[in-house]
């Protein structure tokens, strides 16, 4: 049994989530592919979504993580506000409270300013300035904050792989360094 408060609790988060899972996937697949390009990590988007359950061709939020890693990028779930994300994290993708999703690449909060990527449909991405007051606006409070996973590279000792030469050639020719020595010992007992 649930007490008033953590009922309160619990459907409030339920809120959130539902709020979130609004966000149009077909943005959040673009913005995959964006940000992989930036890292320098292109990939198709045929690429990120495979062996991801899409319904109805869409990446939802809760699939965003995993499609993220199939692009080689690690998106960690974030709700803050939009003057408390650093430039040093940037790009992130934002959601909007339209449903959409766009990528905030860096903010001037000298000028007031943020360039963000937005998708432009068949006329390709479309990157512009707007006043952070008007982003402010938009932005529900949640983000992505995705940056380069690290790669894993098999780096083998090289002293670790290869044997020591004069052992690994004694243990190949034992047998045979054992018959001469019996055949020396013999031969020095008969003399």
């Amino acid at each position: 049994m649930h007490s008033t408060a953590e009922a309160t609790q619990v459907s409030s988060g339920e809120a959130e989530g539902e709020a979130v899972e609004a966000i149009r996937g077909g943005d959040l697949l673009w913005a995959v592919t964006v940000v992989a390009r930036f890292f320098g990590r292109p990939v198709s988007p045929s690429a990120i979504v495979a062996g991801l359950p899409i319904i109805d061709g869409k990446v939802t939020p809760t699939l965003f993580p995993r499609a993220a890693a199939n692009a080689g990028l690690v998106a960690e779930p974030d709700k803050r506000s939009l003057g408390s994300i650093p430039n040093l994290v940037l790009p992130t993708v934002l959601f909007l409270r339209d449903g959409s999703a766009l990528i905030l690449q860096h903010q001037s909060q000298e000028m007031r300013l943020a360039r963000v990527t937005e998708p432009g449909g068949a006329a390709g991405d479309r990157t512009r300035e707007i006043p952070i007051a008007a982003l402010e606006a938009a932005y529900s409070g949640y983000c992505y904050l995705v940056k380069p996973a690290e790669r894993q590279e098999r780096r083998e000792d090289p002293a670790a792989a290869r044997p020591h030469w004069f052992w690994s050639t004694l243990a190949q020719f034992a047998p045979n360094y054992f018959h001469i020595a019996l055949a020396s010992l013999l031969i020095n007992l008969l003399a």
